[in-house]
């Protein structure tokens, strides 16, 4: 048979175990037999913390001896997740701890008796797998790279936002964005990108949010005519960025700064460069491409 806490420290939301959400709030989970484990199946609902460590609110577990000793079972906090664990003795002490400046659906806990210590009554999240440790005579978890927590319950890598250059999230996994690589993204794909197809739209990389340092872009722009780039934003850092522009046979431009360039005309072909420093990056630029089919150019005017 189950006992079980229910605790819940939302506003205006009454709680079976505290009347204030602030503080520290003990719970002794003692059954009444004195032989053999406590078994606990814990269910959090919404334990609010800002970090993979909990260290805003958090529930501790712990087994308690005769002597007074406490060893800790586990640090919770986070939302959705269920795990199963076992204590060393048969009294266990749940401690919850809020800092008042959050609310959240808490946990449930139901707890009962059992006659071994074993793996059997201890989960471990997320492909990691339990083990006994000798020296302590503990159980504890081994996780996946990714996984930390007392049972592999918090994804460290997408809670820890360590993923890069605008890159997604999900199961301890970063997913890149275009052109980006490596364990969090971190390593740009300096790529050449061929256009033959016309209107087409340039722009940097994660326009129109700021540009990273340390990257190459480059473009080639082929056509059977004339070719126009007509800027509609621009935005580089003069200190260590710059964008230039090549016809087939000279350089037409370099462009920094803020003030939004003239028209460029190329016939048949034009190359772009953007580099971009190891300093500080600024907000970048966003340009139009389009072909004339039939015309011919002076003076940067059309002629058809």
């Amino acid at each position: 048979m189950f006992l079980k806490i229910y605790l819940s420290y939302e506003l205006n939301v009454s709680s079976l175990l505290v009347s204030d959400r602030s503080g520290v709030q003990m719970i002794d989970c003692r059954p009444s037999s004195t032989d053999g484990y406590v078994f606990i199946n814990l269910k959090v609902f919404e334990i609010i913390s800002n970090t993979a460590d909990c260290e805003d609110d958090f529930l501790v577990i712990s087994s308690v001896f005769p002597d007074g000793k406490e060893t800790r079972i586990g640090r919770y906090c986070g939302s959705s997740y269920v795990v199963n664990l076992v204590s060393k003795t048969n009294f266990v002490k749940a401690e919850f701890h809020s800092n008042n400046r959050f609310v959240g659906k808490g946990f449930l806990a139901e707890y009962r008796t059992v006659a071994n210590y074993s793996c059997d009554y201890f989960s471990c999240l997320n492909g990691g797998t339990c083990y006994f440790v000798n020296e302590t005579k503990h159980l504890k978890c081994r996780c996946r790279d990714g996984f930390g927590g007392d049972h592999c319950q918090t994804d460290v890598v997408c809670s820890s936002s360590l993923c890069k250059h605008n890159a997604g999230c999900q199961n301890a996994t970063c997913i890149c964005s275009e052109n980006f690589t490596g364990r969090y993204c971190e390593t740009l794909i300096n790529s050449v990108v061929t256009i033959t197809e016309f209107p087409a739209l340039i722009n940097s990389l994660n326009y129109p949010l700021p540009y990273p340092a340390n990257i190459t872009q480059k473009w080639i722009l082929l056509a059977p005519h004339v070719i126009v780039l007509r800027f509609k934003y621009f935005s580089i850092d003069s200190t260590s960025s710059s964008l230039q522009l090549f016809n087939e046979t000279d350089t037409m431009a370099t462009l920094t700064g803020t003030v939004l360039p003239p028209d460029y005309f190329a016939r048949n072909e034009m190359n772009l460069t953007f580099t971009v420093g190891t300093d500080l990056y600024d907000s970048g630029f966003s340009g139009f491409l389009i072909e004339a089919v039939a015309g011919t150019y002076s003076h940067h005017f059309f002629y058809f």
